[in-house]
């Protein structure tokens, strides 16, 4: 790894941690390179905005933090049923451990949206339908790639309503909930494959 490309994942590090705590509104560039350690100068070396650096930093978590799921679910090691359960339970996760994740990641839509940035979000998107299309295929469903942005749909706005639930202080049931998420949108039980 180059120094060049350590230093921008300094960046990352440092402008995910920021983000997830404050939410992206509320975190400053300025703050960001004093965190990594870099000039604010050296921050605009390697990103051109603070858009472009959240953009960045969102998928370099997802890519990090999802790549052991979605390389076993790549190789075909893994039932249709049992991949569908682990993009379930990667949400379950976000939601219970990543609260400060949820936030930062719909501060990024929203931004993305009111700069009519598409082309990178749907690239971002179709990896993952892609992969979720193909369960449903193997599982014989018609209609797998209108499935597979149901089901992420629904997993999303998952993540959008748990913040208010939580908030309330109404956290619905892990279990029974994976079993619910299973049931709708895979048609099995969601017991068997956890």
């Amino acid at each position: 790894m180059t120094a060049e490309h350590e230093t921008k994942q300094r960046i990352m590090q440092a402008a995910f941690e920021l983000f997830c705590v404050r939410g992206y509104d509320r975190v400053s560039l300025s703050e960001i390179a004093d965190r990594a350690g870099v000039s604010k100068g050296g921050l605009f070396h390697h990103f051109d905005s603070k858009y472009d650096l959240a953009k960045a930093t969102l998928i370099w978590w997802a890519d990090s933090n999802m790549k052991t799921v979605l390389e076993e679910v790549n190789r075909g090691g893994v039932s249709p049923e049992r991949a569908l359960g682990s993009f379930v339970d990667m949400t379950l996760d976000m939601i219970s451990e990543e609260r400060g994740f949820i936030r930062f990641f719909w501060g990024v839509i929203d931004e993305a949206v009111k700069k009519e940035d598409h082309g990178a979000w749907m690239d971002f998107l179709n990896s993952y339908m892609d992969l979720i299309a193909l369960q449903y295929q193997r599982l014989g469903m018609e209609e797998p790639r209108e499935r597979a942005l149901i089901f992420m749909a629904g997993l999303d706005g998952l993540t959008l309503y748990s913040e208010i639930l939580k908030a309330s202080g109404n956290v619905p049931d892990r279990k029974a909930l994976r079993r619910a998420l299973m049931q709708t949108y895979a048609g099995i039980s969601g017991d068997d494959d956890e």
